[in-house]
């Protein structure tokens, strides 16, 4: 069953949408939701920075951390791949750096018959050296707000099968499964 994002004040703090219902279900809600909780405390004192990244250098320092997710897009073809995709597709790299990159996503916003305007996250990966720090849930729900903003009614990920303490992850951030995705190598 599907539910509509439920209307957000634009007074409301990036905080308070990013906390917002999903599907009908609190992101964020889960059984480890205290222990969250103390993670947001203390990393809302951080200094760090969320954005898209949209120059060739800020493009090009987010590919060791999208490397380690993947590795076969190698650096001097990274920032001409991203970028024509970005013109041609609406990709769009985001990342949250804390002195340097912690954490990556790459997301395109787009819209089926079927359920109309959803933003889909392609690639979400923390630093090996970063992770269980909370980096990869603070840009998770950066990009909630994003996808509010841009007046989404879902927001998707896709996931490799093998990835499942990806999806444990995902889960506990609120994310439902919901569809399979079948592909078809033509080459």
């Amino acid at each position: 069953m599907r539910h509509a994002l439920h209307p957000i004040s634009p007074r409301q703090g990036a905080r308070e949408r990013a906390r917002a219902p999903i599907n009908g279900r609190a992101v964020g809600a889960c059984a480890c939701s205290e222990r969250l909780t103390h993670r947001k405390s203390w990393l809302s004192t951080m200094p760090t920075l969320i954005k898209f990244a949209i120059t060739h250098q800020e493009i090009v320092a987010c590919h060791p951390v999208l490397a380690e997710l993947r590795p076969h897009l190698p650096l001097h073809d990274f920032a001409t791949t991203v970028e024509r995709l970005s013109g041609s597709t609406g990709f769009k790299l985001a990342y949250l750096s804390d002195g340097d990159v912690k954490a990556v996503a790459g997301c395109r916003t787009a819209e089926w018959l079927h359920s109309g305007k959803y933003m889909e996250i392609e690639d979400l990966v923390t630093a090996s050296a970063a992770r269980s720090k909370g980096y990869g849930a603070q840009l998770f729900h950066w990009l909630v707000a994003e996808a509010r903003r841009e007046e989404c009614r879902q927001l998707r990920l896709v996931s490799g099968v093998q990835r499942a303490d990806a999806h444990r992850f995902y889960e506990r951030l609120g994310m439902v499964y919901e569809a399979k995705y079948f592909s078809l190598n033509l080459r």
